[in-house]
């Protein structure tokens, strides 16, 4: 169960502890070494309490003024004995959802070393997400990143977990999802029937020399009903998808589990793929002479789509299954 189901249960039918301290509920394994708990303080922010057992937590510590790390005791109405626990509470509520989803790994990480540590080590790579978790995402990058992650969603269900390294191998790559025979970048329009995609660059839809190319379009939409893009992410994390590795990779897309603006709901309509070949009217490097790709830059234009005559809504992944699994750099 993830700490974000906890957390909502707590809100509804929570239990008092320390004299109203908190409002919370057990979070995981009962029996559990280093139990967590889950819930509201008295002042209504989201908080985690974790037991210390013979640990001690030595003062209090904070992330980029958001999360707050002390120590604290913990007592329940049909136990005097006082626990001694770590809090952790979120001090600006619009992330809440980004705190619960750093309390995930958090509880996960627990189970096989002691909370001091845990927090400790975990408090850094906060400060780097929440930086990005503050900043403002636009929706066109919101939509482009939710066309992705349904894309590797089906890559995964077909190639394994490794699959996540045919995805954003390096920030210089010009392509999406990348393997040794094969590229495929995804494009993700809001508009219905839209027949036109946006192109950054001449690099974007230049023919691999030696792998085929492929144009994906997600048509997608946004009516308040369907899916955010941490279900999505939840989906792969239930495929076993390294944690870890996909925060990394959505903090290179300037993405943070439980961002305020990731809340936005998707609908996937339809998917829709095209090879693109030497015979494709599009504008690449092998399009213009050395001398004008030497001199221009910043180039960005529309495509329209019916001149890359009929598509297919169906692709066969088993096309970026060769890629050597080896880590990105």
């Amino acid at each position: 169960m993830r700490t974000r189901e906890t957390f909502l249960r707590a809100k509804r039918s929570g239990t008092d502890v320390s004299a109203g301290e908190a409002t919370v509920l057990l979070h995981g394994d009962p029996g559990s070494k280093y139990r967590t708990w889950v819930g509201l303080d008295r002042e209504g922010r989201a908080v985690a309490y974790f037991e210390l057992g013979d640990s001690s937590l030595k003062g209090a510590f904070s992330a980029s003024r958001v999360i707050l790390v002390e120590p604290a005791t913990l007592s329940f109405d049909d136990d005097p004995t006082r626990l001694k626990v770590a809090k952790v509470a979120c001090l600006e509520p619009r992330l809440d959802e980004v705190f619960l989803a750093f309390m995930d790994e958090v509880v996960e990480n627990v189970k096989m070393d002691n909370p001091v540590e845990v927090l400790s080590l975990a408090v850094s790579a906060w400060r780097r997400l929440l930086q990005k978790a503050q900043s403002t995402l636009k929706l066109t990058a919101l939509t482009g990143l939710y066309g992705e992650l349904l894309f590797l969603e089906n890559l995964v269900r077909v190639n394994g977990v490794s699959a996540i390294n045919c995805w954003q191998r390096s920030g210089k790559d010009p392509q999406d999802f990348i393997s040794s025979n094969c590229r495929v970048e995804i494009k993700t329009s809001r508009f219905q029937n839209r027949q036109a995609v946006n192109v950054n660059g001449l690099k974007q839809l230049e023919l691999p020399r030696e792998a085929a190319l492929y144009l994906g379009v997600a048509e997608a939409e946004q009516d308040g009903g369907g899916e955010r893009i941490d279900d999505v992410i939840e989906r792969l994390l239930d495929l076993n998808l390294d944690r870890q590795r996909l925060v990394d990779k959505l903090a290179d897309a300037h993405y943070v589990i439980g961002m305020p603006e990731g809340q936005e709901k998707f609908t996937l309509v339809s998917w829709r793929f095209w090879r693109i070949d030497e015979d494709c009217p599009v504008l690449n490097l092998s399009s213009v002479s050395q001398s004008v790709s030497m001199a221009i830059s910043d180039v960005k234009y529309v495509l329209n789509l019916s001149a890359l005559g009929e598509s297919s809504s169906d692709f066969d992944f088993t096309k970026l299954s060769d890629l050597e699994q080896t880590e990105s750099k």
